[in-house]
């Protein structure tokens, strides 16, 4: 399995496609929680969502971003896993909330995946924080996801 959440989750897409793209074999599935998908922060998220999301503001893209990959593309694939061809990626889960402003780079990636033959499920939670998943022990919604989680984990390993 590769999985991350947000920056975490770009990197493990990222990682994917290369493995992908080399002809190496490839995980079982990718997991991604509030994945970061578009550095660009092209989705219509990235700024209709800035009231609902106490985690992140309009442009924090460009800042990461340009700390990440300065002078870079960001249109590359293997930095925005938004702009690939996901055709052949192994299947994918993502849990995102309906309140982030990366909820987009999701539900866009769902549609491209979809058309591309891939075993895709976007799971959108309503009015989780960002990374919400991380809040384990002290928030339900939390240990309800981490649970969703370990059971996609064992239908794909099985």
């Amino acid at each position: 399995m590769l999985a991350g959440d947000s920056a975490g989750g770009c990197l493990a897409f990222s990682l994917a496609l290369k493995v992908r793209d080399d002809k190496m074999p490839l995980p079982a599935a990718i997991i991604g929680l509030s994945p970061w998908l578009d550095l660009e922060c092209t989705g219509d998220s990235a700024w209709k969502l800035e009231k609902e999301d106490p985690m992140l503001k309009n442009g924090f893209g460009s800042i990461y971003a340009n700390h990440y990959a300065p002078n870079m593309d960001l249109k590359n694939p293997y930095l925005s896993p938004y702009y690939c061809d996901p055709k052949g990626l192994p299947p994918i889960y993502i849990q995102v909330s309906n309140s982030e402003l990366v909820l987009s780079d999701s539900t866009r990636f769902e549609e491209k995946a979809k058309a591309a033959g891939v075993e895709i499920e976007v799971e959108i939670w309503h009015k989780m924080l960002h990374v919400w998943q991380a809040f384990g022990p002290i928030l339900p919604e939390a240990m309800k996801a981490i649970n969703k989680i370990g059971h996609f984990i064992e239908d794909k390993i099985r």
